[in-house]
């Protein structure tokens, strides 16, 4: 599939709808600039182990993760190139977050049209790739909690894009690029790899049902093309480990994803699964208000060519000016997500059956269609875009399939089904329902009254939250801005301890308890190797810690909700032992606010060894 435009015949309002979505961009990267992490959560780990690698740490023995190495050696070979610095990673991961809004500009505009491409890139800009919508400020694409989000949605999306030119002919060379890019989210995270299989097998079930047959040579190039990122990775861990612990290093991200504690309280509410019946009435509600919502908007355009001039105007008018109203206030946006799944469970069920009953007399991929035919009027190109990228929004979603969301992982979890939606409506509803020009407007006019509105209260909590964030944390490349003590009291004490340690000899380790390698980052020391507290067994981890004790340790607030934790330290199974271990070798050199071992209370604590 070339990735070329095609020239409109509007091209001029094209270029200026793209030329104000730039405009956006910039304004949501200047009111985000360095605002991007959070203090303490998770952002730490994205800059520490990336800089333990470029500093010749080994992954998986050195430093080690729950998600597949590829993404921290990328950054670390950023850090190699650039020195490691905060604001290093956020410049790459801002171009490549252009690069995934190109990305999706180009397929939902072969896909939808201009108009769908553009509503579409506007909604990612504005409410997932720089928002801040929860207090924990990880969820973006420039800084992410996991940064093998930002790489998995680049990668996803050229996927997409090659299956596409695969379905169409499946060039062995083609099919190597497609199983390529399937082995490096093989790399990622375990929900990306899932996200990629299932886009494989649907293009894989898209060129069975069009010819009858599959190429069996071409598929075999395309599995080569697949194990071959993780043989790579294998046989560089291997330089300095054994054969079956590099094995285990390069398939960490679906070795990983096995093991997951999906039975704690908190994860199976981030599926939803805590209540699920009373989630999946939920979902179907908001699905069925939605459609409530969209209704007048495809009965108005239905009956447009109808209507008399003066009719017209005011049914415009009074359409746009009522959905408007009733967009701004009545409609909960932050809480939108939820009916997300009911209807992209609908909207996969038509495109899938429209794409199935297409195999008959050579429907797909006709020989008689001339190979300079643009994408647009290749009907079957366009419906298989449609359902690979409905595959993938829909996977994705499965994350939180019951508790779907916009916040927190919806920043990448909802991206692609929170923009395809709009998308649909604005460029395929018209088509299903035959709509002249007229139509199609309204149609238009309609949707962005009705869109528009949430695109604006959404961001006006994320720009309320970002506006918050002015106290300074760490210096030049690293510096970054958090809350204020008075705002969150952790992202005060994150603050207290880098300035409290600042001139410790960078040769000592420090280990943070329950976590936080952010600081560790931040001050430039070790941890001791290959420890993830929060994440491994406490005998595992007190081993680890008798055989390499860190010289300091520092116990901080920490939010243990995910983890099933009301307080770390305070039972048995939740590092009651390795509290007690270090209270018996270290002694208090600090401490600041409350006791953060204690329930209720914040604060820290710095230890120094006996």
């Amino acid at each position: 599939m070339s990735l070329r435009l095609k020239r409109s015949p509007h091209a001029a309002v094209e270029w200026l709808g793209l030329a104000a979505l730039l405009g956006l961009s910039a304004f949501f990267v200047a009111t985000s600039w360095r605002k991007w992490p959070d203090a303490l959560v998770d952002s730490g780990r994205v800059l520490y182990v990336p800089w333990r690698i470029s500093e010749g740490g080994v992954f998986c023995a050195d430093v080690t993760d729950i998600y597949g190495p590829l993404s921290h050696h990328f950054n670390a070979a950023l850090f190699a190139c650039f020195g490691p610095g905060l604001i290093v990673l956020a410049v790459a991961n801002l171009v490549i977050t252009a690069g995934i809004c190109s990305l999706l500009y180009v397929l939902y505009r072969r896909a939808w049209g201009p108009a769908a491409g553009l509503a579409a890139c506007t909604l990612f800009v504005s409410v997932f790739a720089f928002s801040q919508l929860t207090g924990i400020g990880n969820y973006n694409y420039v800084l992410p909690y996991s940064n093998e989000g930002t790489h998995g949605m680049l990668v996803l999306l050229l996927l997409v894009a090659a299956l596409t030119s695969w379905c169409e002919k499946p060039a062995v060379r083609t099919a190597f690029v497609t199983g390529l890019l399937a082995g490096l989210a093989a790399l990622l995270k375990a929900e990306i790899l899932l996200t990629a299989g299932a886009a494989v097998l649907c293009a894989v079930a898209i060129r069975w049902r069009s010819n009858g047959c599959l190429p069996i040579r071409s598929l075999a190039v395309m599995a080569l093309g697949a194990v071959l990122p993780t043989i790579a990775f294998t046989v560089y861990f291997a330089t300095c480990l054994p054969w079956n612990q590099a094995f285990a290093a390069a398939g960490r991200a679906w070795l990983n994803g096995a093991s997951l504690r999906l039975a704690l309280r908190p994860q199976l509410e981030f599926l939803g699964f805590d209540r699920p019946w009373a989630n999946l009435w939920g979902e179907a509600v908001a699905a069925l208000a939605a459609c409530v919502l969209i209704a007048p908007i495809l009965v108005a355009a239905w009956r447009w060519d109808a209507l008399q001039r003066g009719q017209r105007i005011l049914i415009g008018i009074g359409l746009t000016l009522g959905l408007g109203a009733v967009s701004w206030l009545w409609v909960s946006w932050m809480d939108s997500g939820r009916c997300l799944p009911g209807l992209l469970a609908v909207y996969l069920a038509t495109q899938g059956a429209r794409v199935w009953r297409g195999r008959q007399c050579g429907t797909y991929w006709q020989t008689s269609i001339p190979q300079a035919a643009s994408f647009s009027e290749r009907k079957s190109e366009r419906q298989a875009l449609r359902l690979l990228l409905a595959v993938t929004g829909a996977v994705l979603l499965a994350r939180m399939m019951l508790n779907a969301r916009i916040a927190q992982f919806g920043f990448c979890q909802a991206a692609i089904a929170g923009t395809l939606l709009p998308a649909a409506l604005i460029g395929e509803l018209p088509e299903w329902l035959g709509l002249g020009k007229g139509g199609r407007a309204i149609v238009l006019a309609g949707a962005l009254a009705l869109i528009g509105p949430g695109v604006v209260r959404i961001a006006g909590v994320s720009q309320r939250l970002l506006r918050l964030k002015t106290s300074s944390i760490g210096e030049g490349t690293d510096r970054f801005l958090a809350f204020p003590g008075a705002v969150s009291p952790i992202d005060g004490y994150v603050k207290a301890t880098v300035d409290a340690l600042a001139k410790l000899p960078r040769e000592q380790s420090l280990l943070v308890l329950p976590e936080g390698r952010m600081l560790n980052y931040l001050l430039r020391m070790k941890a001791p190797p290959g420890l993830l507290p929060l994440d491994d067994p406490d005998a595992r981890t007190l081993a680890r810690l008798s055989r390499f004790p860190p010289d300091y340790v520092v116990f901080i607030s920490y939010p243990l909700r995910e983890y099933g934790i009301a307080t770390y330290g305070s039972t048995v199974s939740s590092g009651k032992d390795i509290v007690d271990w270090v209270l018996a070798r270290y002694q208090p050199c600090g401490s600041r606010g409350g006791n953060p071992m204690e329930a209720g209370q914040y604060g820290v604590t710095i230890l120094r060894r006996r």
